[in-house]
């Protein structure tokens, strides 16, 4: 990862579009590296059940709408279960993220996060959230526009889930009602070892996952999702009350993903998480 940072940030201007192919190579397979550097996992790219996906996608999004992976996209959304997708997102898509502000400080990360235009949020701060919010927008309109070209990851889950249910959403990513690529990680639930971190700090589970020889996951690789009136006119019909057409798009992808990917669906979210580890740690656990 040392050998990564210092690469990349080679050259006159560390964003210069001209030195963009080549880092993103290094950055891309340097990704790939740690991953086998971590345990030997072996990420495996999924179509998954092409008949159900077709059957699923136009089941919400209505029967005109036509399947199609290759189509500009605003972000990449995945289920968050460890901390393999982010290097699974650096490895295919030379992808930045929306990170914990203390990481912003660690070296390595510190200048890879400066190369992928990451953008750190403060999570204990009302007022960095609006702000992030805002800044994701921008992000991927100007994805979407070509004035920028370093894709987008984002969690919408918020925090990390056990990698059987999709637990609630946050509405980061479908704001602005832009196309979005979804890729779902589906870990072996019956390995000794658990590529899920559970309720371990990362770095205790990385010396675990290293300690066997290695680790298989699939990432389910799905269609892009866009929202269309269809999708708005039938959610509302089965919903008691009027929602926002962002509302409608975030549990609509949510839906879908766990269909296509046999997800079973929980409204579990971050605070719950941290009253949790509040009980079995006998402290108050902190938003950070």
């Amino acid at each position: 990862m040392i050998v990564m940072a210092i690469s990349v940030s080679l050259g006159k201007d560390i964003l210069d579009p001209k030195d963009k192919p080549w880092k993103d190579k290094i950055y891309s397979k340097g990704s790939r590296f740690i991953l086998f550097c971590l345990g030997n996992i072996i990420p495996n790219i999924s179509l998954g059940d092409q008949k159900l996906i077709e059957e699923v996608y136009k089941k919400y999004l209505g029967p005109d709408y036509k399947i199609d992976y290759n189509k500009k996209f605003s972000t990449i959304i995945c289920n968050h279960v460890s901390w393999v997708e982010s290097y699974f997102c650096m490895y295919r898509y030379a992808s930045g993220f929306i990170g914990k502000l203390s990481a912003s400080k660690v070296p390595t990360i510190r200048e890879m996060g400066k190369y992928n235009q990451t953008i750190y949020l403060d999570r204990t701060k009302e007022d960095d959230r609006k702000k992030t919010a805002e800044r994701i927008a921008q992000r991927q309109q100007s994805l979407m526009d070509g004035t920028n070209l370093t894709n987008l990851s984002i969690y919408p889950e918020g925090t990390i889930s056990n990698g059987t249910h999709l637990i609630k959403f946050k509405r980061g990513a479908f704001m602005t009602l832009l196309p979005l690529k979804p890729m779902v990680e589906l870990i072996d639930q019956t390995a000794e070892c658990s590529l899920s971190t559970g309720a371990l700090p990362m770095f205790l589970h990385m010396i675990l996952v290293c300690s066997y020889f290695w680790h298989n996951v699939t990432f389910l690789d799905l269609p892009i999702i866009e929202p269309t009136e269809y999708m708005y006119e039938n959610y509302e019909k089965n919903e008691s009350e009027k929602k926002e057409k962002w509302m409608i798009y975030m549990n609509v992808t949510k839906l879908i993903m766990a269909e296509c990917a046999g997800l079973k669906l929980s409204e579990s979210s971050f605070p719950e998480k941290l009253a949790y580890l509040s009980e079995i740690k006998g402290v108050k656990v902190k938003n950070t």
